[in-house]
């Protein structure tokens, strides 16, 4: 799905509102996670060197022609969004992604949780982020080894009714977009059924 493609561009107010780095003032944050055409401000989830303290809020930046703000809120069940959003803001991405989900065994979350420069903390369940009645098994991104820019090794979890297994490989390359900037790209596992996510 198209999104709306507006951006926010980080100032040097916001080096110490939002706790950045001094050096990300200029860049860009986005683009906005809504629909083209929306009403009201745009929105993005962004992390922030402060990271919320429950597990299931969000930082989300909005932005209009009033100015920005921040703020940590609970995230929708289905989709990037804050949760409660009204059905004229929908999200662009992940707001249709098939609703299975597995739980890992507590030795595989701490085997993804412990690889070495892993980047994020391994929580049950995982959901499938293939579209709804896709083909072959479920997949969900487990964990990304983050060694540098260039160097990244990724780990999917991959499931059927009769059990899971951990796999590494790539995600898919396909773009939105390619002369567009601030293009979407897909980061489902390469080769996945059905379309592709866009974020």
């Amino acid at each position: 799905m198209k999104r709306c493609g507006d951006t926010y561009t980080y100032t040097a107010n916001d080096v110490d509102r939002l706790g950045l780095d001094e050096e990300d003032a200029g860049l860009k944050a986005g683009p906005c996670d809504l629909a083209p055409g929306h009403p009201g401000q745009h929105v993005v989830d962004v992390y922030l060197l402060e990271e919320p303290e429950k597990d299931d809020d969000y930082t989300y930046l909005l932005w209009g022609n009033e100015g920005s703000t921040v703020r940590v809120l609970p995230k929708c069940s289905t989709c990037q969004l804050p949760a409660g959003h009204t059905e004229a803001n929908k999200c662009t991405h992940w707001a249709t992604r098939c609703p299975a989900q597995v739980t890992l065994e507590d030795s595989d979350i701490r085997r993804l949780d412990d690889l070495p420069e892993a980047a994020h903390a391994v929580e049950n369940p995982f959901a499938c982020e293939l579209e709804p009645g896709h083909t072959g098994r479920h997949s969900a991104l487990g964990q990304s080894q983050d060694f540098d820019s260039t160097a990244q090794t990724l780990w999917w979890i991959s499931w059927e009714p009769t059990g899971y297994e951990i796999v590494e490989g790539p995600d898919c390359e396909a773009v939105a977009d390619p002369e567009d900037e601030d293009f979407a790209i897909c980061r489902a596992v390469a080769g996945h059924p059905g379309a592709h996510s866009w974020i």
